[in-house]
């Protein structure tokens, strides 16, 4: 089978199920070898965007979850993050009641995680200006970084875009995406 044979049979798995994650890496590693680092890209970041989605629609808001403490500090420019906040996005776009979406500022967030005002709830619902809006707490971006830990789809699509970007001359960050799919490549 050529390459371009694997290209087309991947674009057709992810057409007919846009969160067959063997497919979206399978893609982007057919198109880096291929030399099409710019569709390797686009299709990474879109891979990663339907990720996102699929992780946060497993989630359900219920104070019986556990709660999860962060297992390491955050840093400026972790990939992931991009990754929850799409799944945040999507989770209140399906939602035809949520106006507003918000996320903790650093000190609210460990006041929450201090307190454990809200148990294992993953958002609460709030009125904001007049509107109804979707608040997402710490054990939503807690639990969503280890959902990402134990998940291979995550670490291999953040490798391929990093290698993109390194061979469409974006080192540094080509280097970001590589560190953070080797650090999640090593929790799995």
């Amino acid at each position: 089978m050529t390459e371009n044979d694997q290209i087309e049979n991947f674009k057709k798995a992810i057409e007919a199920d846009p969160w067959c994650f063997d497919a979206w890496v399978g893609l982007a590693r057919a198109q880096n070898r291929s030399g099409e680092h710019e569709k390797a890209k686009v299709n990474c970041e879109t891979g990663l965007e339907e990720l996102g989605k699929s992780i946060a629609t497993e989630m359900k808001n219920d104070e019986q979850n556990p709660v999860l403490k962060m297992s390491r500090p955050l840093v400026e420019n972790d990939i992931w993050i991009q990754c929850a906040g799409t799944g945040a996005l999507y989770l209140s776009a399906r939602d035809d009641t949520t106006d507003h979406i918000a996320w903790p500022t650093p000190e609210a967030a460990e006041n929450e995680e201090r307190t454990g005002e809200h148990k294992g709830l993953y958002w609460t619902e709030t009125s904001l200006e007049g509107k109804q809006a979707k608040y997402f707490l710490p054990n939503f971006f807690n639990t969503f970084y280890d959902n990402l830990r134990g998940n291979k789809h995550y670490s291999s699509l953040v490798r391929e875009l990093g290698l993109a970007l390194e061979r469409l001359g974006q080192h540094e960050e080509a280097q970001q995406h590589l560190s953070e799919a080797q650090l999640f490549e090593e929790s799995n």
